[in-house]
């Protein structure tokens, strides 16, 4: 092997053959392996990788008590870990989600901010998971020009997903695009919400109509003030409860974004409801939890207290009809007659012209009083609202691409998501499905948190893996010499060919210190008459985060051609043999959780055992990657003694273990993982 690398790269690349020499005259299948291997360069503080992190956290009703208050105790330590060029944001859900605040700059100011925002975060209702994770990628995405080393969103839940998109395969294809798929998430609820409560006839509990109009309550008139002082103010208490909360740092820490203003006004034109709908949400909104009651008394608007506490038993026997069309001035809100008749021009809405003649979905039941001027009183009205919301959604689907906005901002969405997500699941309720494929659809890692000590552990190894990240965008090419060929790749990671498949590469997000990254390959060697063969040529690029540039290895793979080559144990490479036991291992697992999820633990358990026993008679069985191996295995075997160990723990610690060592990276801060780096060790102590 010949190999050339700049002096200062921090990844090289190393190839290998599993014996030194193979036959002369005849065509041969050997095993190749092409190893990527990370230094154990720990740079000083002030040099390590810029950090953007977004904690995406459930504060659903299950994390209540012990849970959730470790959980804040482990972002105070993250906070306290990150230097001032580093940034945070903290995005909470339930039923909702609550960006809590921005991306900040870690200084001495916005640390403190920080802490006393996480102090507040306090337990919900639901689950609404998705909706979390993708506000989180949104933060990500709106970063703009500034933009850091590493950028990554930490997603802790400990539950199911149960309000919003909870299909595993739909979160996956959200998370590509996650500014379009938010947006339409909430819009569908909102209007599912409101045909449904059309539907059934129902009527608030607290509804105030339009008193300018005189229009009885959930009634939406065509026509009628959207400027009136009550409309405002059911306005800002329906923006309070269905957009994100986000409060912003100390003035001197904080640069507004002019863009990001001028956006959130368009969004805010288009997403207001007609006052029927805001009679609804309005509701909705003070039926759910709050943890500001303050801004809520401030914004909300007070009916007359003696009134709503002492109604008058013969009106409510005998209504007086001129009392229900005409409200009495002494008990309505005091208003300004002008205000309440003439709508203040400055304060009403002014829709854009360019929107106006384009079409858009959300807007499509809002604009349809036939629809909304009274309760629906059977499902013919529910399917016009849908047609019409069909026709729209149709009308933007055919729209030329550079007319269609959710056509280019999708594209550009897909082109711009650059974050890695980590995935935190704690206890017993959790669905591991979902999150490892979050996590491997995102370059990340799933962590399973058995129990509450792990909590900070977890946070804690994670971090310590992010600021030992040395590069990223790793990109392997690996060029076939004359009459070479690649029958096998085996890999999960992404690889592509030329049309001669004499040119593959293989993509890796990043590496962290101390890592390696193992390809190993079935190659078919041609019948030569050279006694020394180049079967391949492999060059790695990629970005360093330390030099901020990027870097390259190369090296090359040759055997040697002889008629008295021997296949013999003696002379074969252990490296692939040790990297065949983890692959195979991998694969066992993989197959063992397919039948378990099948109902068959006895063949599960089977497929354990054999593989086991495999990797027991291999010729690294001695080795210390083995060992752990058949360690790994056999604890997974506990696991499949029963279905409710499985479905409590089992499935669990098994998915953990499957992408850990198809990944060759660990996600076990209790240290017994052979994939382990300092950093990551290091940082575990600090959060305990």
């Amino acid at each position: 092997m010949t190999s050339n690398t700049q002096d200062d790269a921090h990844i090289t690349v190393s190839c290998t053959t599993e014996y030194p020499a193979y036959k002369l005259d005849k065509a041969s299948k050997c095993w190749g392996l092409v190893t990527l291997k990370a230094s154990d360069y720990e740079p000083e503080e002030s040099k390590r990788p810029t950090l953007d992190i977004v904690a995406v956290i459930d504060r659903s009703g299950s994390m209540k008590g012990e849970k959730l208050f470790l959980v804040k105790k482990s972002l105070k330590f993250l906070v306290q870990n990150l230097l001032e060029k580093d940034r945070l944001s903290v995005v909470t859900y339930d039923t909702g989600v609550t960006v809590d605040f921005h991306l900040l700059a870690m200084n001495k100011d916005n640390k403190k901010f920080a802490e006393s925002k996480i102090e507040l975060i306090q337990p919900g209702s639901s689950t609404n998971l998705c909706g979390g994770l993708l506000q989180g990628l949104c933060t990500i995405l709106d970063r703009g020009e500034t933009k850091t080393d590493v950028a990554s969103v930490l997603l802790f839940t400990d539950g199911l997903a149960n309000h919003g998109i909870t299909r595993k395969e739909e979160i996956i294809k959200a998370m590509k695009n996650p500014k379009k798929y938010l947006k339409e998430s909430y819009f569908e609820m909102t209007h599912f919400d409101m045909m449904m409560q059309y539907q059934n006839n129902s009527t608030p509990a607290v509804s105030y109509g339009n008193i300018s109009s005189g229009a009885p309550p959930n009634r939406y008139q065509p026509g009628a003030s959207q400027g009136s002082f009550l409309s405002r103010s059911l306005r800002r208490v329906v923006n309070y409860f269905t957009q994100s909360t986000t409060e912003q740092a100390p003035a001197q820490n904080v640069c507004e974004d002019e863009e990001d203003e001028q956006g959130n006004a368009i969004i805010l034109q288009q997403n207001i409801a007609p006052e029927a709908a805001q009679n609804i949400q309005v509701q909705q909104a003070l039926q759910e939890p709050t943890h500001n009651v303050q801004q809520l008394a401030e914004t909300a608007v007070q009916p007359d207290p003696e009134h709503a506490l002492q109604p008058d038993p013969k009106q409510a026997i005998q209504p007086d009809p001129e009392q229900a069309l005409q409200p009495d001035p002494e008990q309505a809100l005091q208003l300004d007659p002008e205000q309440a008749l003439q709508p203040d021009p400055e304060q009403a809405l002014q829709p854009d012209p360019e929107q106006a003649l384009q079409p858009h979905p959300e807007q499509a039941l809002q604009q349809s009083p036939e629809i909304l001027e009274q309760p629906a009183q059977d499902t013919q009205q529910v399917v016009q609202a849908e047609e019409a919301l069909q026709q729209a959604t149709q009308v933007t689907e055919a729209a030329p691409p550079e007319t269609n906005e959710a056509v280019n901002e999708e594209k550009k969405d897909k082109k711009n998501i650059e974050a890695s997500v980590y995935t935190f699941g704690f206890g017993s309720d959790h669905d591991p499905d979902l999150l490892k494929a979050i996590s491997d659809a995102a370059n990340g890692m799933y962590y399973f948190i058995e129990n509450e000590e792990q909590i900070s552990e977890s946070f804690g190894h994670c971090f310590g893996g992010l600021v030992s990240t040395l590069g990223q965008n790793i990109e392997l090419t690996l060029e076939l010499c004359d009459g070479v060929s690649i029958d096998t790749i085996h890999t999960d990671r992404n690889n592509t060919s030329d049309d001669t498949k004499k040119k593959w590469k293989v993509q890796f997000n990043d590496m962290q210190s101390e890592e390696e990254r193992d390809v190993l390959l079935t190659i078919k060697l041609p019948r030569t008459d050279s006694s020394t063969t180049t079967i391949l040529k492999s060059s790695i690029k990629y970005f360093c985060v330390i030099h901020s540039s990027y870097k390259y290895s190369e090296a090359e793979m040759s055997v040697n051609r002889s008629a008295d080559a021997k296949y013999s144990p003696e002379v074969a490479n252990l490296a692939i043999d040790r990297q065949r036991n983890r692959i195979v291992t991998s694969k066992a697992t993989k197959e063992a959780l397919e039948l378990a999820d099948n109902g068959d633990l006895e063949l599960a358990r089977k497929r354990l055992k054999e593989e086991i026993n495999r990797v027991k008679e291999s010729l690294t069985k001695d080795d210390e990657l083995c060992k752990l191996l058949v360690i790994d295995m056999e604890k997974c075997l506990e696991g499949l003694r029963d279905y409710r160990l499985y479905s409590t723990s089992g499935k669990k610690y098994q998915m953990n273990l499957l992408q850990m060592h198809s990944t060759q990276r660990s996600s076990r801060p209790d240290g017994s993982s052979c994939y382990e780096n300092v950093s990551k060790m290091s940082h575990v102590d600090k959060f305990k």
